[in-house]
Parts: C-alpha cells; sequence; structure tokens
C-alpha cells in the first residue's frame, strides 16, 4: 500500500502536485478498540443495551472492521508547513485531490467510500452498499489488477466481491493485448487449498476476500 501510494504521489509530483499528507493509517485493534469504547462511554446517557452498540457503530467502526485495521487504508488531506492556503484547501475540490481520485486505480488504490457526485462530479453513491454517507478521503489498496476492473465497471469493494462471486473469472485487455487476469476460487475455511497458476503471466498474486474466496491476479 505504501508503494503505491509513493508511485501516486510521484506521479502527481510529475505534474506539479504536491503537499499530500496522510492523516491515519493502520490503527491497531486495541487503539479501535478505545475508540469504540469511549464513544460507547459517550453515548451511554442516550442509549442502552444493543441501541448504543449500534448508535456506536454509526459513528466508529467495530473493533476489527475498520479500514484502518486492515493496514491497507488510509485518509489523505493536504499540508504545508510554510502555506496557510494550501492548508485551508478542500482536499476532495483541490487540484491535488482531483488529480488523486481520477488517477489512484492506476496505482493499484481505490477511493473507498464515494457518494453521489462526491469525490467526483461523477461519483456514484456507494453508500446503500459500504454503509458509510460521511465524506472520509479514505482510499484502500487493492492492487493494479482489481482497482482497474472497479475503475471499469463503476464498483466498491463490497460490489467487486459480489460480482467476483458471480463472475468467477474476468479478463481486462489494453490495446487488444491482455492485461490482467483475476480468478476467484471458493475455499471456505478451508486450512489449506491449490491455486492454479500460468507461466504466461509476467506475475501473479492472491489475497483472501473475507468471504471464504480467494482472489488471485494475473498480470500479462
Amino acid at each position: 500500500a505504501a508503494d503505491a501510494l509513493k508511485a501516486a504521489i510521484d506521479a502527481a509530483a510529475a505534474e506539479d502536485l504536491q503537499y499530500y499528507m496522510v492523516v491515519e493509517a493502520y490503527r491497531s485493534w486495541d487503539t479501535q478498540n478505545t475508540y469504540f469504547t469511549n464513544k460507547v462511554n459517550e453515548l451511554s446517557s442516550k442509549y442502552s443495551g444493543d441501541e448504543l452498540i449500534e448508535a456506536a457503530k454509526k459513528e466508529v467502526n467495530y473493533p476489527g472492521t475498520s479500514e484502518y485495521n486492515s493496514g491497507l487504508a488510509f485518509r489523505m488531506r493536504l499540508y504545508s508547513r510554510d502555506d496557510a492556503e494550501v492548508n485551508k484547501a478542500k482536499y476532495s475540490t483541490s487540484s491535488q485531490g482531483i488529480w488523486m481520485n481520477e488517477n489512484c486505480w492506476k496505482y493499484g488504490l481505490v477511493f473507498r467510500f464515494p457518494l453521489n457526485g462526491w469525490p467526483l462530479s461523477s461519483s456514484t453513491d456507494k453508500s446503500f452498499v459500504t454503509g458509510i454517507s460521511s465524506q472520509l478521503n479514505i482510499y484502500r489498496y487493492v492492487g493494479k489488477g482489481n482497482a482497474a476492473i472497479m475503475h471499469y465497471l463503476d464498483l466498491c469493494l463490497e460490489e467487486y466481491i459480489e460480482y467476483l462471486e458471480e463472475h468467477p473469472h474476468i479478463a481486462l485487455f489494453e490495446d487488444g493485448q491482455l492485461k490482467y487476469e483475476i480468478y476467484r476460487q471458493y475455499v471456505g475455511d478451508a486450512s489449506s487449498f491449490d491455486i492454479i497458476l500460468t507461466g504466461r503471466a509476467k506475475s501473479h498474486v492472491s489475497s483472501l476476500d473475507n468471504m471464504g474466496g480467494v482472489i488471485t491476479v494475473f498480470e500479462y
């Protein structure tokens, strides 16, 4: 994730776009639990029991379910020690934010929680799937192949996993040449499983999708 972000920031810098800052990235389970417990205590005068937990979940992710717990997500803003105007700029409508939101998929990153017309005017509302309706400048590393499919099909991460369940083999071509192949295998809770590889690909990477599947992306 860090390498992908650096590659994106370097590409932006080549177009004279600077001042990107990561506000927050990895968060441990203990830290997330502290945040959640503090929110529960804050709301305990208004709610109780299951209602209290659900109310807290609307504002703070339950421990173990936060994007930050994955180690693959981060939140962005702009910052310059010497330029107050940069610090006051709204990230999503800044030149830097617009560039990142239009190009991050090329580096394996996706904007995690798009809303209707935000962060880009062309963005589709995904809050009904993600459950997040706040304007959060959070990105997640998913790899170039996955990010490209999500970009072209306008899918958020939850929709992409559902799409792969129905279409377990996807091929992406660029200029008539095979660029990526994505396979999803259902493995359930198996402790071990086999992955079919091909010698034709330049590289491959496999990852679990937390829905009982393993996704393998081949790059050609």
